[in-house]
């Protein structure tokens, strides 16, 4: 069978049409397709095949694993954002400790910044602050000039009574935005 590379014109939103390293290829090896990638991760499976040197079985076994890691990310992607939406409805509902349960299952799966989010608020207002405080913190690592995340870190700070770091949250606010008037009201506290 011949192994054929065929370049596609899939782009996510915001992408260059006509640079490279948005190129979109799907690998087909015969008639069989074996997926789609990006033009960075084709190079990297372009130079294991060829290091094959026409070996069917390992060109075969090769995209047999690409197939295989594409459809368990595809599995663990469903997974999370099952995880994330059932506890997105459980918080709505008043279940805060199932909606606790499925937010840390979603982030074992993806450290996703949103559902960060809605664990440290759902900490925070099960008055588990550590726990919240540590999500914000690892938040603005993520998003330093995240002005929602510096308030809530601020707030969560007043809530242990660690003033200097309720301070220093709210002045990295205001050096982002200097009229943040909850900043202002924070460092007024």
């Amino acid at each position: 069978g011949y192994l054929w590379f065929v370049r596609t014109e899939v782009l996510a939103d915001g992408e260059e049409a006509n640079a490279p390293e948005n190129d979109n290829y799907d690998i087909y090896f015969g008639s069989k397709q074996y997926g789609h990638f990006r033009a960075g991760e084709l190079d990297a499976i372009r130079a294991q095949i060829e290091s094959l040197n026409g070996d069917i079985a390992g060109i075969n076994e090769i995209l047999a694993g690409l197939v295989s890691a594409a459809e368990t990310a595809q599995k663990n992607q469903k997974k999370f954002e099952i995880f994330k939406y059932d506890g997105m409805r459980a918080w709505r509902m008043g279940r805060i400790d199932y909606a606790i349960k499925c937010f840390n299952e979603a982030l074992a799966l993806e450290n996703d910044f949103e559902t960060m989010g809605y664990l440290a608020q759902t900490y925070q207002q099960t008055n588990q602050l550590e726990a919240a405080r540590g999500l914000y913190n690892l938040m603005h690592e993520m998003e330093p000039e995240h002005i929602i995340t510096l308030i809530n870190l601020a707030n969560v700070c007043y809530m242990q009574e660690d003033y200097p770091a309720m301070e220093k949250a709210a002045k990295k606010v205001i050096d982002i935005e200097q009229g943040n008037a909850m900043a202002h009201y924070l460092l007024g506290k």
